[in-house]
């Protein structure tokens, strides 16, 4: 099945991460979350999933040189981007790294990837939208998943888009503003607490915001995602949330007991920015 992550910037949407998440518009100035180290954190692919895209924002607050890396099918350097310094970004294909495009400090950077699994495979780089490596040979992932890494907390990373169908260049995230919320759960201070099955909280989209801030009134969307941060259940009973589409449960996952973990379902989606004004986006609770 065709899958689709978003993730804006919180550490808390990876898998078995150990960053964290800081909040600044000037690592992300689209949507003001970034993850920083020291740490690193996994996207687990689908079992069979052999060709990939990904792309994510960085931003080096620091002249030092520190790594942050994105390898795909390991966590080692095999097949992705690695960035030690500004003027030591390389390209890993096979294990061998080619040094490229350099980058700047104190500044926003872009990086798109495609990674093909197999005795054809391939993996393209392209940094802020050009081409720095392309390669191709037998590529062989030991493990299925996109790894994140970085090494200092002057080193951020941003608006991941990770997908098994082609990601556009031009593709960004963009955090949805809620125009009005509706929910039968408890509420305190932004937190939503459930303690009987079925309960929900449901939003409706500012599509005017989300124009707003993509500067534009033709924006199409590609996804949508249902995120909670943070996401955890206390006691017995209740342990899952459905991520809602109007009526529609597109997925449950299971929760932890973990007080910072945080949940995240999302799926391609394509649409018209004011076809969101008819949808609304929640969770329910689930035993």
């Amino acid at each position: 099945m065709p899958f689709k992550y978003i993730n804006p910037g919180y550490a808390e949407l990876l898998a078995d991460s150990s960053m964290t998440t800081s909040k600044s518009t000037t690592y992300n100035p689209i949507n003001g979350i970034a993850m920083k180290g020291s740490g690193d954190g996994y996207y687990y692919l689908p079992e069979g999933c052999d060709e990939v895209w990904v792309k994510f924002g960085f931003y080096s607050n620091t002249t030092y040189t520190w790594q942050l890396n994105c390898y795909i099918g390991s966590n080692q350097s095999k097949y992705g981007f690695y960035r030690y310094g500004k003027d030591d970004n390389r390209a890993y294909f096979q294990g061998v790294s080619t040094k490229i495009q350099g980058t700047t400090d104190y500044d926003c950077h872009t990086v798109w990837m495609h990674c093909k699994a197999g005795s054809d495979g391939l993996l393209e780089i392209f940094i802020d939208g050009v081409e720095a490596f392309s390669k191709t040979g037998e590529v062989t992932w030991a493990n299925q998943y996109v790894y994140f890494k970085s090494a200092n907390t002057s080193l951020f990373i941003t608006n991941i888009i990770i997908s098994d169908h082609e990601i556009a260049k031009s593709e960004e995230v963009y955090v949805l503003t809620p125009k009005t919320t509706e929910t039968d759960m408890g509420e305190s201070g932004g937190l939503y607490t459930a303690d009987s099955e079925n309960q929900h909280v449901r939003q409706k989209v500012d599509v005017a915001a989300l124009k707003s801030k993509a500067g534009s009134d033709a924006v199409s969307i590609t996804g949508l995602a249902v995120a909670a941060v943070p996401a955890y259940y206390e006691g017995d009973g209740l342990s899952s949330l459905a991520a809602m589409k109007n009526d529609a449960e597109m997925e449950t996952v299971a929760l932890s007991s973990n007080i910072k973990a945080g949940i995240v379902v999302s799926w391609s989606e394509a649409m018209s920015a004011d076809a969101l004004s008819n949808l609304t986006l929640g969770w329910k609770a689930k035993s």
